[in-house]
């Protein structure tokens, strides 16, 4: 992440060889009436240590392209050159750790500049601070996929 930025937040983990992000949205001729043109749901994920979940950011391509849906995937790590992960999003970021104070204020601003519409945490020690923050996310429209005493559910 070579490009350090003055809010403490390092954009730039991602690559031109990158897989392109997906736009993958086949209409039905006949489901959409002539000369009005559906639009596509828009969503933006914002997925948390990203680190080699590779796996994950092409699932959630392969499942919006079925639902016809413009997805658009934000990634953040805690490691200084993002994880592989990285790569494969439209975009990336450096966090601090989730016990750090930052932690939250970072993820809200990029939660801010993309319009992140969902985050999906995927370590346990995000989920404190996230936990303990819902609110404002959801102020700025923001859900978080976030497990409770009854299992997972988005919050928000």
């Amino acid at each position: 992440c070579p490009d350090a930025r003055s809010d403490g937040l390092q954009n730039g983990c991602r690559s031109l060889h990158a897989h392109p992000p997906g736009r993958l949205m086949a209409q039905s001729v006949a489901t959409v009436p002539i000369g009005i043109e559906e639009k596509p749901k828009r969503a933006v994920v914002l997925l948390t240590s990203a680190g080699r979940r590779i796996t994950l950011v092409n699932a959630l391509r392969t499942a919006a392209g079925s639902l016809n849906m413009d997805l658009r995937i934000v990634a953040c790590d805690r490691m200084p050159r993002g994880g592989p992960a990285c790569l494969f999003a439209d975009a990336a970021y450096q966090i601090p750790d989730p016990d750090d104070g930052n932690y939250v204020e970072a993820i809200l601003q990029i939660c801010l500049i993309h319009r992140v519409t969902l985050i999906l945490p995927t370590e346990s020690a995000e989920l404190p601070p996230l936990r303990r923050n819902m609110k404002r996310f959801a102020a700025i429209g923001t859900s978080i996929a976030i497990g409770g005493s009854d299992g997972p559910s988005i919050a928000g």
